[in-house]
């Protein structure tokens, strides 16, 4: 038996709260930022971009835990939706 040309049709929806998202951005990147001052003595360029990277989504991770199971408002959802 064949299948319809719409057996893998999927939608990808990406919802995002702008209003906590503007907030929470900024506020990360500064924080990281203090991160990478306290520590970025004697540190090449290149080890205090990647430690900046790590200190953002590390930050990010930890707000989007606290704002998702602490607070009960995600603030990234990802839905997906097949085709029925």
């Amino acid at each position: 038996m064949r299948g319809t040309p719409y057996d893998a049709l999927v939608a990808y929806i990406l919802s995002v709260d702008t209003s906590i998202v503007s907030y929470l951005l900024p506020i990360n990147a500064l924080f990281a930022v203090a991160i990478v001052a306290a520590v970025s003595r004697q540190r090449r360029p290149l080890e205090l971009v990647t430690l900046f990277l790590f200190a953002f989504l590390g930050a990010l991770a930890c707000s989007m835990l606290l704002f998702h199971v602490g607070l009960d408002r995600p603030f990234f959802r990802l839905e997906i939706v097949d085709y029925p």
